[in-house]
């Protein structure tokens, strides 16, 4: 009961957010703006989707032990989907990562568990690194009200210590240290369980001592990032308001750090569209490409969920995945070992 109590109260907290948000949009300027839509550009908001997740997908796939069985492409698409569009609707956008292991046959879990916490690490990695670039850039294009600024520069200090410290841990033995909490608990583990998690830490250690997998997994997230960015360009741009690349990026991290401020929202309820309105706001774009920003953006969401529901869903339910064999490595497989 209590856990529903606190659920309720943050999805009031996104709705009040969202109420405030759209309080600052006119809705004359919101007409004058569907109307100059260029419905020719709408089809080419589908780019930055598929650019965002192919990265994200190859920014887990290069992480791959080297020297395990890779998973067959459409059962690794089908895990990566599915644990995707559950991280949507989860607070901080990452319950769906266990998904993405326990979809996947049992042989591969193991390689899986250890390329999916250091993927998304370096993802978070990326985000920060996308988060102060735009902060930097904003500083000559726009002024921030004091308080929020303030706010932003907390919230990305908290993910960054959070971020370093999960990647401490990691060296010094994730899951292990997780299942002796457990035991101080009164939880039992068992010999076997405790066997597999310390072999999977071994793996996870061993990810990041492959120093070009390392780089090519952030530098594949900094590109999925960036593609936000192009999405909000390519708004602008069929709306008939323009902005310069750079003023997207700003845009793009403004609501980034606005949306990190409240993680615990569930399905970012008023995060997408309240972030958006405010940051474009900010850089003197109007609140009302925000808030079409905004939109675009949950569509995107609910198109992802959609694909994920028809194609990656059969993963968990169809006993086909646990037939088929690993398939044979890839030159891209042999490359990022």
């Amino acid at each position: 009961a209590a856990r529903t109590v606190r659920r309720r109260w943050m999805v009031v907290v996104g709705l009040a957010i969202v109420a405030i948000a759209l309080s600052r949009v006119s809705l004359d300027d919101l007409g004058e703006l569907l109307r100059s839509l260029d419905p020719r550009l709408l089809p080419l908001l589908l780019l930055p989707l598929v650019v965002t997740y192919l990265a994200f997908y190859w920014g887990w796939q290069v992480l791959w032990p080297a020297n395990e069985a890779r998973a067959r492409w459409r059962l690794g698409v089908r895990a990566f989907l599915v644990g995707e569009a559950a991280n949507l609707f989860t607070p901080a956008q990452m319950g769906g990562e266990p998904i993405k292991v326990l979809a996947l046959p049992p042989e591969h879990r193991r390689a899986a568990f250890a390329s999916v916490v250091a993927s998304r690490s370096l993802r978070v990695l990326a985000q920060l690194v996308f988060m102060a670039v735009a902060l930097l850039l904003a500083s000559g294009r726009t002024t921030l009200p004091e308080g929020l600024a303030r706010a932003l520069l907390v919230g990305g200090g908290a993910l960054a210590i959070l971020l370093v410290c999960f990647l401490v841990l990691q060296g010094f033995g994730l899951t292990l240290r997780l299942v002796s909490l457990a035991e101080r608990l009164g939880l039992g583990v068992g010999l076997e369980r405790r066997r597999w998690l310390g072999e999977a830490d071994a793996t996870l250690r061993a990810a990041y001592r492959r120093p070009w997998a390392v780089l090519a997994s952030t530098s594949l997230a900094g590109l999925g990032w960036l593609a936000g960015a192009s999405e909000l360009w390519l708004v602008a741009l069929a709306a008939g308001r323009p902005l310069s690349f750079a003023d997207a990026v700003v845009g793009e991290g403004l609501a980034l750090c606005v949306a990190t401020l409240f993680f615990f929202v569930p399905a970012q309820v008023g995060m997408i569209e309240g972030a958006r309105i405010f940051a474009l706001e900010a850089l003197g774009a109007g609140a009302s490409l925000g808030l079409l920003a905004g939109v675009v953006r949950r569509l995107r969401h609910y198109l992802l969920a959609s694909v994920a529901t028809l194609y990656g869903g059969a993963s968990l339910f169809v006993g086909d995945a646990t037939k088929e064999g690993p398939g044979p490595a890839t030159e891209v497989d042999r490359a990022a070992g």
